[in-house]
């Protein structure tokens, strides 16, 4: 090759390399294939092409390796999170050196049942704009992937060309979308269409280590029992979870993209991710069930720490609860190490803020109380210190004061002043001028750490826009209340709402900077009489048998009233039908 066109961002492969073939005036596609790999035979795939070493190596100047051809123009990455360390390592020496023989089983793909395009897609906005900045249309990676039905950027419906995904019958065409692209008028989808989109971009470029997908099963356990979905006893509440789902997505999408499941299924890949620690899983599935969990799409796996990271203590500055400094629960604090607790398995946030103050707690934070609760002390700093000595001094104030007034208990006053009077005893003259050197050096960092502070205090607070906030909170108010829905024991209210959301503080005191969640909220919260009948409603609809084959009593019982609300209810309900 005397040329290479130079790869744009998110381009496929098989797309730079038509690109190379419009320009290259090569009359035969075989000729083009022999530019890239020395060789006629090799084919023209799409999604995982192999051989990337020897086309890195024919590229002028080398200028462009295999891995970033690997990394950047495939869809590999895609799989990486969700795969164990060996296998992809191995999927990944098969796209650089080998034919590709064995690659779809290891990635698992044969068997998962998860439909891939049938022909390749392509954006008519996403068209116009790479035209007018790169003066050119090209295949995007991100169009590519099983289950994207529109574009993660302009939310419009992605446009299948007559190029197909796989099976042609030429194998060693390269297609450029500049020879097949069409004007059309976009279409908007819906929201779940837009977030698989958007899950799949994210999970498509970020940059992780392989062996994730065994660990985020115990996230999955976790928030299904803070959806209600885990009985007392640890039972997973399969039914109810399967319904839920089902409600969330529709049968007929779910059948759309091979992840259906069936109502009455006992060993689906539902089943399977939950019950089964090293489960391999498609990664659409995955994205599924993060929409339908209510997880965030910005995810990243620590594998030295061996757990899912998932900011479980929100994103900084965070309070100092330092009680005997002037900044206490000011937003300063912008050192959070977070770490595994080795008996629990959840995150432990260590917090150190510049006055020397260093606390921790278990997380992940809930509510926003949590932000200010603190689990455990690890340094007390020298304006803790500082404070305790002046109280010492004074001479006027209780073990319990001064306890009061450091925020500590009694026990913990009494042996930081045994270490206080320890060290003002027992100095050692001949030391005196390195005691001096080692106190400059204190007073140098505490005057410091003070203008540090006096820094951070005068910084003006960023602006929130509460029109992107009341957005993002009415969407997630939308999506728990439909969860709720499901749920029989828990009434839909604004506390439940904003608790699940971890929006509670806002919720009930900034309401009115917040219309469109105001409005949702309207839509589902629940009085007391309207939460009974739907129990009524719940307990009727759950057993196999009509209602007149039961006895009311029963129906009661199971919608957890007494007999009395329910016959009351019954007839409030029969009045207004007649009513209407």
């Amino acid at each position: 090759m005397h040329f290479f066109p130079p790869t744009l961002p998110d381009e496929l492969l098989y797309s730079v390399l038509a690109r190379y073939h419009a320009y290259s005036g090569n009359e035969s596609h075989k000729n083009s294939v022999r530019d890239f790999f020395g060789s006629k035979t090799i084919c023209a795939v799409t999604d995982l092409p192999c051989h990337l070493n020897k086309l890195s190596t024919r590229i002028p100047g080398k200028v462009i390796s295999a891995y970033e051809l690997l990394n950047d123009n495939t869809l590999l990455s895609y799989f990486k999170p969700f795969l164990p360390e060996e296998r992809f390592k191995q999927a990944e020496e098969e796209m650089l050196h080998g034919d590709g023989s064995s690659l779809y089983m290891k990635l698992g793909l044969p068997a998962n049942g998860v439909k891939n395009n049938k022909f390749l897609r392509y954006c008519t906005m996403c068209v116009d704009r790479d035209r007018l900045q790169y003066g050119i249309a090209y295949w995007h990676r991100a169009h590519q992937l099983p289950g994207v039905t529109v574009c993660h950027l302009h939310s419009s419906l992605l446009i299948d060309s007559n190029v197909p995904f796989s099976s042609r019958r030429n194998k060693h065409e390269f297609v450029s979308l500049e020879e097949v692209a069409l004007p059309n008028v976009p279409t908007i989808r819906t929201s779940t269409e837009v977030k698989i989109a958007k899950y799949s971009y994210h999970i498509l470029n970020s940059e992780c280590d392989p062996g994730g997908g065994g660990t985020l099963r115990i996230i999955y356990l976790a928030r299904l029992q803070e959806m209600g979905f885990v009985s007392p006893t640890g039972r997973l509440r399969f039914k109810l979870i399967i319904q839920a789902f089902i409600n969330l997505f529709g049968e007929n999408f779910l059948n759309q993209i091979g992840c259906n499941i069936h109502p009455t299924e006992q060993y689906s890949w539902l089943h399977k991710v939950m019950r089964k620690e090293h489960f391999t899983m498609h990664p659409l599935r995955h994205i599924l069930l993060h929409i339908f969990l209510g997880l965030p799409t910005h995810l990243s796996f620590s594998k030295r720490e061996g757990v899912l990271q998932m900011d479980p203590f929100g994103e900084g500055p965070w309070p100092c609860l330092n009680k005997a400094a002037i900044h206490y629960k000011e937003l300063i604090v912008t050192n959070c190490k977070v770490t595994r607790c080795s008996s629990t398995g959840k995150p432990v946030g260590t917090f150190n803020c510049v006055c020397g103050f260093i606390y921790s707690r278990r997380g992940p934070d809930k509510v926003e109380e949590d932000t200010y609760r603190i689990g455990r002390i690890k340094g007390f700093g020298y304006v803790w210190i500082k404070r305790l000595s002046e109280l010492v001094e004074g001479g006027n104030y209780s073990l319990r004061a001064k306890a009061r007034i450091l925020g500590v208990d009694p026990t913990t006053v009494k042996n930081q002043m045994n270490k206080l009077n320890g060290s003002k005893i027992g100095v050692n003259p001949s030391n005196s001028t390195k005691k001096q050197t080692k106190t400059t050096k204190k007073q140098q960092q505490r005057l410091l750490a003070d203008e540090t502070i006096r820094n951070l205090r005068s910084q003006p607070r960023k602006r929130v826009d509460w029109e992107q906030r009341d957005n993002i909170i009415a969407e997630k108010v939308h999506s728990v209340a439909e969860q709720l829905y499901t749920i029989k024991n828990m009434r839909i209210s604004k506390s439940e709402i904003g608790r699940k959301i971890g929006a509670l503080s806002l919720i009930h005191n900034k309401l009115g900077k917040l219309p469109k969640t105001s409005k949702e909220l309207s839509k589902y919260v629940e009085s007391t009489e309207e939460f009974r009948k739907r129990r009524i409603s719940m307990a009727m609809n759950e057993s196999e048998f009509a209602r007149t084959t039961r006895p009311a009593w029963k129906i009661a019982k199971e919608a957890g009233i007494s007999l009395k609300e329910f016959r009351r209810l019954m007839n409030v309900s029969k009045t207004s039908g007649n009513g209407a």
